[in-house]
Order: structure tokens, then sequence, then C-alpha cells
């Protein structure tokens, strides 16, 4: 691990770009149960110090602790909101705060915490041939709904699960992807992400703007 915060650490960016989403869904009308004009300037006082630390070339440790104002005024505006996406910032950001921006990153697919799940339900799309909808148990993550082309998902399957920000699927929002075959590990663990290419595309395209 380099002994300052890489400016191009995909953590970051992936803050960063998913930063600016919610800010423009805040600002569109979306979140109706949040202070949407606090939520506004609080995403923007955080954004502006990111930007700062980023290029500080700080310790890890202090780069945290410089963020750590702003992202605390934003996580008790957050603190006990639902709404998928306001929950993954949240949960985010606690990470970052922790121990997760001092972890070795080997590439983009880094950029998410990777955890093993337990399948507990299954059934299809609603709207989207080819598509599963499933529930899946992830400890003290608690569960997650995911959507899946998977055909041969079943209830009781422990998989790895990417925790990538929430995306809709024909009406269905999705709070994850599913990577691959954790070993034999309790749901909630961390892994590593069994099949890291996929993950990797995804991050990727939110660092490229092909997301938003």
């Amino acid at each position: 691990m380099a002994g300052y915060l890489d400016p191009e650490d995909p953590r970051i960016g992936l803050l960063l770009a998913y930063l600016d989403h919610v800010k423009e869904r805040a600002a569109s009308g979306a979140y109706s149960d949040v202070n949407r004009k606090a939520l506004v300037e609080a995403l923007e006082a955080l954004e502006s110090k990111v930007q700062s630390v980023r290029y500080s070339y700080m310790p890890p440790d202090d780069a945290v602790e410089g963020l750590r104002p702003e992202a605390e005024r934003l996580l008790e505006l957050l603190e006990g909101v639902e709404e998928p996406e306001l929950r993954w910032l949240a949960e985010y950001l606690e990470g970052l705060l922790g121990s997760f921006l001092s972890e070795d990153v080997e590439d983009e697919a880094d950029a998410v915490p990777c955890v093993a799940v337990r399948v507990v339900d299954v059934r299809d799309h609603p709207s989207a041939d080819g598509l599963k909808v499933t529930v899946v148990d992830a400890g003290e993550f608690g569960k997650r709904t995911v959507v899946t082309n998977l055909e041969d998902v079943s209830e009781g399957d422990v998989m790895a699960l990417a925790l990538l920000p929430p995306r809709e699927f024909s009406g269905v929002v999705s709070e994850g992807m599913f990577c691959g075959d954790p070993g034999d590990v309790e749901p909630g663990s961390r892994v590593e992400p069994p099949e890291r290419g996929e993950v990797r595309s995804v991050v990727m395209e939110w660092l490229s703007g092909k997301i938003r």
C-alpha cells in the first residue's frame, strides 16, 4: 500500500461520481423523505472536500480525518433513510470513514465491498424476460434485492455479492451484483470478488460517466 492517497484511487472516483449522481437526482425532485435543499448543500460541501483531499497526497488515515466533518454532516441527514440510493451512499461513507480507504486496491473492482450472501427468495422479474429478482441475506448488511440474469440461481445458494450502487432494471431496483462463489463463509463476511471482470466493468462505467 502506498504511503499516501492516490488521486486516481477508484474508491475516491466512485464516491465523486455517485455524489454527482445523487445531487442531480435530489435537485430533480427525488428523495421525498429527506430535506432536499439541505441534502444538496451537504453533497456539494462533501464533493468540494473530496476534491481537495484527493490531490493533497495525504496518508489515507489523514485523508479520512479531512473528510470526516463533511461526511458526518451528510450522514446525519441520511440517518434512518431507507431509500436504496441514499442508504448505499451512507453505507459507503461509513466504510470510507472506517478502514475501507486504507485497504489495498488491486483494480477498479476493489472500489466496492464484496460480501457473501445467502439467497432467500427467487422469482421471475415482473416485466423483463430473462431476469430474476432475488432477495438475499447479507448478514450484518441486512436483506438486499438483487436483479440477475443468472438462470440457475436458487434459494439457499451462497453467492458473492458486489455492493455496487443501486440501479433500476425495468422498474425493480437492484442493490448489487452476483460475482461468483465466495467459498465456505458466513453471510455478511467480506470476501474478494471471485469474478472481478463484470464488477470492474460496472465501476468503470461509473468512473467514465456512462452511468448517471
